[in-house]
């Protein structure tokens, strides 16, 4: 079921996105591996870097540069071991302070800070080559602990795809500078992401493309999407054991289409980590439900959505033409929880799957329910909450409400309150 939401330029209500492409880059050696950009004192001084070399031949870093929110030129002879570290610190002495009992390499003190909200740093060699790239946030998927709450972002293995918030956590309470990462795994599970589905609303005669990037600090061996049409009044959901090696049979129902990252599936260039698959077309109004899993050689698994036997992501075909000029807000559920919001108590607040597919993109694994009091339900229509899912966020929002009922009026209360420069409340 596709539930539509056409909401009036009138409305004030605004969203905003911050894209970053990153390039397909050969996999360096050395890695940006732990970064403290908001200490807890809230002493700038007390920033770092920490570089991290995971080869097997010493690099020598003369010439190289760490740009975009902070600079760092490498200075004469700077040599980084195999399995060593380097450290950048705004000052010295700050981080020194901060720091006591450390004894590692300290090279230098970087110009500018780092972003509390977040910020990019680059790390090119004497070529002016794009070695790796990190654009950190405060807020989810990107760990939360680390905003100005003591630990740092950790990278859980520096063969992992760095660029990815799946692949960094907060650090196991201080942060380890110069040391092996409090978080690190010898051989983690592989990270799924950037997970989407294309056209987000496919007519009948499209095919639908699943694309996924997946990283590992090994090869990965296979991957898979796992699809059905959802039963009109039943849904038979992806079962797999968690973390378990490549499942051997697929779940009940369901359908099993292979991911590539040949370059023949939408999925960029061979190699480059981005993989894809392609679904039939389906007829108009269907719900497909899909997850995907991905294995490496040593038996490590992973699954997206994560607690998928119970939430599944969801698509919906739909032939129908929309005006372009009015924002248009996807609610897509399973006809049977579909069934089950509109049957039960009206006052239950218990969460059911959706996908919200909204601002060109959709957001997987949604909690939605019936919100307000005594308009909760009046006639054909009805006022919707969605609780966005764990480690991510809505233009920078956790919860939208959708309101079916007084929207006239609410709409001018904002007005007035603009007007009288008055907070909303």
């Amino acid at each position: 079921m596709n539930l539509k939401f056409f909401l009036s330029s009138t409305v004030r209500t605004f969203f905003s996105f911050t894209i970053i492409a990153h390039t397909a880059q050969a996999m360096a050696d050395v890695v940006i591996n732990e970064i403290h950009y908001h200490p807890p004192s809230q002493d700038q001084a007390e920033e770092f870097i920490e570089l991290h070399n995971a080869g097997t031949s010493p690099v020598e870093l003369n010439g190289w540069r760490l740009e975009v929110g902070i600079d760092f030129f490498f200075e004469g002879t700077s040599v980084i071991e195999p399995g060593g570290f380097q450290i950048l610190a705004r000052s010295a002495a700050g981080f020194m302070t901060a720091f006591p009992a450390f004894n590692g390499n300290l090279i230098g003190e970087f110009d500018r800070n780092l972003g509390n909200g977040g910020d990019r740093i680059d790390l090119r060699d004497g070529a002016g080559q794009l070695i790796d790239t990190v654009s950190y946030l405060d807020e989810a998927p990107w760990p939360e602990e680390a905003d100005g709450n003591g630990p740092s972002l950790e990278l859980i293995h520096p063969r992992l795809d760095n660029s990815q918030p799946e692949s960094w956590r907060s650090s196991l309470g201080s942060p380890t500078p110069g040391s092996e990462n409090s978080v690190y795994q010898s051989n983690p599970r592989p990270i799924i992401s950037e997970v989407k589905h294309t056209p987000l609303a496919p007519k009948p005669s499209e095919s639908i493309r699943i694309l996924a990037r997946i990283s590992d600090n090994e090869i990965v061996s296979n991957a898979h999407v796992y699809w059905r049409v959802a039963a009109p009044t039943e849904t038979v959901k992806a079962r797999f054991p968690p973390r378990t090696p490549n499942p051997t049979t697929q779940p009940a129902g369901f359908a099993e289409v292979p991911l590539f990252d040949d370059g023949a599936h939408g999925d960029g260039l061979p190699g480059d980590g981005l993989f894809g698959a392609t679904l039939p077309p389906q007829p108009d109004k269907a719900v497909i439900e899909f997850t995907l899993t991905a294995a490496d050689a040593s038996g490590q698994s992973a699954q997206f959505p994560e607690g998928s036997p119970d939430r599944n992501a969801l698509i919906q075909v739909d032939s129908a033409a929309h005006p372009e000029n009015i924002p248009l807000f996807r609610i897509v559920m399973t006809p049977r929880d579909l069934e089950t919001l509109r049957t039960r108590g009206v006052f239950n607040n218990e969460l059911l799957n959706c996908t919200l597919i909204a601002q060109g993109g959709a957001f997987y694994q949604q909690g939605i329910r019936y919100r307000g009091s005594s308009s909760r339900v009046l006639g054909p229509r009805e006022s919707f909450r969605i609780e966005i899912g764990e480690n991510q966020t809505f233009a920078g929002l956790t919860e939208l409400n959708f309101n079916g009922n007084g929207t006239l009026q609410q709409t001018l209360a904002w007005d007035l309150f603009a007007a009288s420069e008055i907070s909303n409340p």
